[in-house]
This record gives C-alpha cells, sequence and structure tokens, in this order.
C-alpha cells in the first residue's frame, strides 16, 4: 500500500510541475482528469491500463457499473457490507424486477484471477437467477478460468478487454464516466 501511495504521489509531483508560465488551462495528457485546488483544468488522458490499476477498489465498481449503465443497462451498486459476491446486479431491461445479470469486480494485483473466483461467481448467478454472470478484473485470468467459463454464459473481462471496450464507448459518455470515476482522491 505505501509503495503504491509513494509510487502515485511521484506522478502527481512529475504531472504538476507546471512552468510559472502555465496557462489557466492545461492541455498537457494526465491520468488524473478534473480540477485542482488551484484551479488548473487538466485534460484526462485515454482510458489506459495503468489508469484502471490506480483506481481504488470502489472506484472500479463504480466503473464498472457506469460502464454498463453506458451502455444502456440499469445497473446498480450492491449495498455495503456482504455482498454475497456481487458488486453490480444488472436489471432485465423488459423486467426492471429480474435481475439479468450479476457482476464481480477485482481490482487486484496482476496476479491472474484463478478458477474459484470464477466458480464463486457462478455459484452467485444461480442464486440470484440472473441469466448471465460477468466478472471484470485488472489483470487476466488463469488458463483453469478460461475452461471453466468456456460455453457458460459467463464473460471474463480482462484489464485488456475492459480498456478496449471503455475506448469503444462514444466519446461524450467516456468522459462523463472517467470524470465520475477519476474526481477527488480516487
Amino acid at each position: 500500500v505505501m509503495y503504491r501511495l509513494l509510487r502515485r504521489a511521484l506522478k502527481v509531483l512529475r504531472d504538476w510541475i507546471v512552468p510559472a508560465t502555465a496557462a489557466k488551462e492545461r492541455t498537457a495528457p494526465n491520468p488524473f482528469g478534473g480540477e485542482t485546488a488551484t484551479g488548473l483544468k487538466v485534460v484526462r488522458t485515454e482510458w489506459s491500463e495503468d489508469l484502471l490499476k490506480q483506481l481504488e477498489w470502489r472506484r472500479f465498481e463504480i466503473l464498472c457499473a457506469g460502464f454498463w449503465r453506458a451502455k444502456g443497462y440499469n445497473a446498480d451498486l450492491s449495498g455495503p457490507g456482504a455482498d454475497g459476491g456481487v458488486d453490480v446486479f444488472v436489471r432485465d431491461p423488459a423486467n426492471p424486477h429480474q435481475i439479468f445479470a450479476v457482476i464481480q469486480c477485482k481490482a487486484w494485483s496482476s496476479a491472474p484471477v484463478g478458477v474459484e473466483t470464477i466458480r464463486a461467481l457462478w455459484g452467485a448467478k444461480d442464486h440470484f437467477k440472473a441469466q448471465t454472470a460477468i466478472l471484470h478484473v485488472t489483470s487476466d485470468f488463469t488458463a483453469d478460468a478460461y475452461g471453466f467459463a468456456a460455453a457458460k454464459p459467463l464473460q471474463l473481462i480482462s484489464l485488456a478487454e475492459f480498456v478496449r471496450q471503455l475506448k469503444a464507448l462514444p466519446t461524450d459518455l467516456s468522459r462523463q464516466l472517467s470524470a465520475e470515476v477519476t474526481k477527488g482522491d480516487y
């Protein structure tokens, strides 16, 4: 945790050293988005693996729910406390009382996610009587995990795939989502 905070602080310092003659609006790319305390407007960079890895776990969940909302689904974060293995519930567009998909979000290290996590999500899918299950991670999956998910209504979305999907969003929705997940200290 300390290493991550120190690395992030050094990056912030490096990115924020601006010449004294800097204008009010900064146009250099910066992954932090939003405005600084001094009022400098910051332009966010494109979605990237580095940006997603910097998000705290709750912001990653907010990003995942926001992504599915941007795709036109009714997606809600699970409440505080034990979530039963589900971070986001996606409602059936035809029947808002029916859960269409359950989503688990894992903002873990770069280690691949194994089959145990996928089996637990599969059980949550059955428990909530959802049609499909989706797992978003900030890494990748093991071969066993991909094997378990094959031929099942189960989507495994790796970090690289999620970045690709985020970049495919319409620009206005992408900007809104980026501003939401990167505001303040994320």
